[in-house]
């Protein structure tokens, strides 16, 4: 056995443990929290340091609304001051006819007075709507952006989780090798010892049952790295033991190419946030060319002073009106104008692109989800027929019509397509999980 499932040793075992992308230590127990698949979607949409960082960026969002909404109110100053002269300034006044009229004071000694400036911007070029709509679609943008990255972690969450599947399976077929290969052993020495087979099968099931051993090792391996993996998309400590449902269930999918990408035209989080950003870009420009009109506000001062002078009255309020417009505007303002309006063109043609690759994705994925769907009749037959020729050519050796080679080669085969087997009904999950996420479907 020692040639073909060398072959399914290097090319199965250990490239899909290289496959995995991590390189952690085995984690030793087989037992652990149980868990569903999709028990195991929630607890990653629960928890993924990828979400909460989403989330917080909705939240600082939210607050970009209150400070836009803030900038729109009226605002208020107040200031308080006390001032003493040197000397104090009056004199007496008499007007004849009148008499006189007293003392009357133009600077005191000591003043205290007390100001408020309450001032409601009334229009500035659209700036502050601009700001408000701009920080609204930017919570739009945020909003989406999480729906995508949970879609996102939850498909990690099932790859993880059908990969701990595909390793155990592996790790199962690999000890039902070993076992077959044992029991070879066990029979070639008896036959050996009667003089039925030559010293050459002895040699090559030894070998063959070291390969074996040698597999049996780096699959067990793959089990410690798999849940290692799915303990880090959970965000759990990762030696964290854990017991998965062995099922793959094949669910049914009957939708069109053209229905997946209408779905995901309509449904894409990812696309709702570029359409957001596009229509902040388109808005910012709107906001820079405010700057080229005039600016109104309306101001309320209200001023108060503890000492009442000849030319002063003790308290007195005022309303203004203000237009103000900046002179000159420069080419700086004009510069800033033309690069929003270059950004919201890029903003576009970046939603189009997008566009397109979704309709590209949705496309790779249909096709993927067919070609594992053919692929498990295949597999199918492949294990039927590879069972089959295993237990004729045990037969056939026990009866000496076949070389232990013959067996060697069943047997590669028949643990090759069980692997197969396993591993396209679990690509076939796989796929129709990535499809679902291309066209945008809730996690």
């Amino acid at each position: 056995m020692s040639g073909c499932l060398g072959r399914f040793s290097g090319s199965v075992v250990r490239g899909w443990c290289l496959g995995m992308g991590i390189l952690l230590a085995a984690v030793g127990s087989a037992g652990g929290q149980f868990l569903s698949e999709e028990r195991a979607v929630e607890m990653a949409l629960e928890s993924n340091p990828q979400i909460l960082a989403a989330q917080a960026r909705l939240s600082n969002a939210k607050a970009g609304v209150w400070e836009a909404t803030s900038n729109m109110l009226p605002t208020a100053a107040a200031s308080y001051s006390k001032t003493r002269n040197r000397e104090e300034v009056a004199f007496e006044l008499d007007i004849p006819g009148l008499g006189n009229m007293g003392k009357q004071v133009i600077m005191p000694l000591e003043t205290k007075s007390f100001s408020v400036d309450v001032t409601q911007p009334l229009f500035v070029g659209g700036a502050l709507y601009q700001a408000r709509r701009i920080a609204s679609r930017g919570v739009d943008a945020a909003r989406s952006d999480v729906a995508a990255v949970r879609q996102s972690v939850a498909l990690q969450a099932r790859e993880a989780y059908y990969n701990v599947i595909r390793a155990q399976g592996i790790l199962e077929i690999v000890r039902e090798t070993h076992a077959q290969v044992s029991e070879n052993q066990r029979v070639v020495y008896k036959m050996f010892e009667v003089g039925l087979v030559p010293n050459s099968d002895v040699l090559r099931v030894d070998a063959a049952l070291a390969e074996v051993e040698q597999s049996l090792q780096e699959a067990e391996e793959g089990v410690g790295l798999a849940k290692a993996r799915l303990n880090m998309v959970l965000n759990r400590p990762l030696d964290t033991p854990v017991a998965v449902d062995r099922s793959v269930e094949i669910l049914p999918f009957d939708l069109s190419l053209d229905a997946c990408t209408e779905r995901a035209l309509r449904d894409r989080p990812d696309l709702r946030q570029t359409e957001a950003n596009v229509d902040i870009a388109k808005r910012g420009v709107r906001a820079s060319a405010g700057g080229l009109i005039p600016s109104v506000s309306l101001i309320y001062h209200y001023e108060w002073s503890d000492q009442e002078t000849a030319f002063a009255p003790q308290d007195s309020w005022r309303l203004m009106g203000m237009l103000s417009y900046n002179l000159p505007l420069g080419f700086g303002h004009a510069a800033r104008v033309k690069s929003a309006r270059a950004g919201a063109r890029e903003a576009e043609r970046g939603l189009e692109q997008l566009e397109d690759g979704v309709e590209l994705e949705v496309q790779s994925a249909w096709s993927a989800l067919n070609v594992a769907r053919k692929g498990l009749r295949f597999a199918e037959r492949q294990l039927a027929s590879a069972t089959e020729n295993r237990r004729v050519m045990d037969r056939r050796y026990r009866e000496g019509e076949a070389t232990y080679l013959d067996l060697l080669d069943a047997e590669t085969l028949l643990t090759q397509a069980k692997v197969n087997n396993l591993s396209t009904r679990i690509d076939y999950r796989m796929a129709l999980a990535s499809l679902r996420k291309a066209m945008g479907e809730e996690e």
